[in-house]
């Protein structure tokens, strides 16, 4: 990367880069006392509008914890567990039969967790039956499934084929073995082969590899080998996420020692270099943590600008609205958010007494939705066309945000903007730095 001392003083300046804007507002700002009426009038109101959207189905068990984790899971080796799990999975999904009256046409699936490969066949047989009380399966484009190679098989994945699943992520955090052993993660490069040769891989329209930027023991030299392997792997996306070391929200952190960990000029170097490698190659650098391969999906909604934005990173834009069943699921679709509760056994409880396993929510005012607006389309399409936003939200964009326009005179010098009488186009250095940029229209941040 050209200049590097430059760079690094830009990271160290903005290494408060603020949410990552899957929602607007970010989830911390959600409101703690939505109830199950909120939820049930919201979901109606919604039902009857008759969008296509996506399903997101939180599984919450793995087989085993690993110590990076920031996600809401339960580790069990107890079948009785998962069956009793999709019980309550059940009852949930039946409460919402009873609002949605089948209104509502899924276009996508998304498979997460936890480790939903972690189920045997017969249980995923069981989850997609109580999704089909609400899902027409003849109107679904895309299911996607997170993979843990750890606890699947080359039969396993003809079966996920078999059964619809025609988009899968592997979560590989890294190929280092010392970074592995760091964060309780061990799994073979071996295995990961054998899970995409080729006749498995022709089932499935889209592959991402999951990798992690800022893992003890990183450096330099190794996460260049972990992206050299994943290119020659040649998955069809790969997102590279960032670490966050927060051991007083997610305990099991604690068994990472902040000494092995890179710092933050470290870690972000890691990231750029990263870029710098995978753009080389001939992926297209989607946005903030995702690449893919030119003729992937996403990348080309990214260049049609069809894409968006959502809970589980960037979408193609086939659906705007998402909705979240199972501990932690959370939602999005018309002014609204959403969150299920977030433990499991919260979530049997509130279940038990006939209601909706909702924890939290928000609805967005119309200085919300403008903001919302401006901060996805930024971070979506790198770039801003005041005209289109004026026609779009019939405002003066620039008396609206009169304030935000001095603060962006910054990120102009500093060459992480271009700007003029039309529009705002991040750079190229400005896309490592774009979620500060869409800080700048949260109404929600301390200047």
């Amino acid at each position: 990367m050209k200049n590097e001392k430059r760079l690094i003083e830009l990271i160290e300046k903005y290494k408060k880069s603020g949410p990552y804007y899957t929602s607007y507002p970010p989830e911390s700002r959600w409101d703690t006392d939505f109830s199950h009426e909120n939820y049930a009038h919201i979901l109606k109101e919604f039902s009857e509008k008759n969008e296509p959207s996506t399903l997101y189905v939180h599984f919450p068990f793995c087989p085993k914890q690993c110590y990076y984790c920031c996600c809401r899971t339960k580790v069990t080796n107890n079948p009785s567990k998962i069956e009793e799990f999709l019980d309550y999975q059940s009852s949930e999904i039946n409460l919402l039969q009873k609002i949605l009256r089948d209104r509502i046409k899924f276009k996508e699936i998304h498979l997460g967790g936890g480790s939903p490969s972690f189920m045997s066949e017969r249980d995923f047989i069981r989850m997609m039956q109580n999704l089909s009380h609400i899902v027409d399966f003849k109107d679904v484009e895309e299911i996607t499934m997170e993979i843990d190679p750890r606890t699947v098989d080359a039969d396993k994945m003809f079966f996920y084929h078999y059964r619809g699943v025609n988009r899968i992520s592997f979560g590989v955090q890294d190929f280092n073995t010392d970074v592995q052993k760091a964060v309780n993660r061990l799994q073979s490069l071996e295995k990961l082969e054998e899970l995409i040769v080729p006749e498995i891989r022709k089932n499935f329209k889209s592959i991402n590899f999951d990798l992690i930027y800022g893992l003890p023991l990183q450096t330099k030299d190794s996460f260049k080998k972990t992206i050299e392997t994943a290119k020659r792997l040649s998955p069809d996306r790969i997102c590279i996420y960032n670490y966050d070391h927060k051991p007083d929200i997610n305990r099991h952190q604690l068994m990472i020692k902040p000494s092995e960990l890179p710092n933050i000029n470290e870690k972000m170097m890691l990231f750029v270099d990263s870029i710098e490698e995978l753009t080389n190659s001939g992926y297209e650098f989607v946005g903030i943590d995702h690449f893919a391969k030119p003729n992937d999906e996403l990348a080309l909604s990214k260049k049609n600008k069809t894409i968006n934005r959502n809970f589980n990173g960037y979408g193609t834009g086939r659906t705007k609205t998402i909705i979240g069943v199972g501990p932690s699921g959370s939602g999005r679709f018309l002014n609204y958010y959403s969150q299920n509760t977030l433990a499991t056994l919260d979530y049997y409880k509130i279940l038990e007494n006939e209601r909706l396993p909702v924890k939290k929510g928000y609805t967005l005012n119309i200085d919300d939705m403008i903001r919302r607006t401006v901060i996805d389309t930024i971070i979506c399409t790198h770039s801003l066309d005041f005209f289109e936003i004026e026609k779009k939200l019939g405002i003066d964009f620039k008396k609206y945000f009169k304030r935000e326009f001095n603060l962006l005179n910054q990120f102009i010098q500093e060459g992480i903007i271009d700007m003029n009488n039309n529009s705002i186009n991040i750079t190229p250095l400005g896309r490592i730095f774009i979620r500060n940029v869409c800080s700048v229209f949260d109404k929600f941040l301390k200047r």
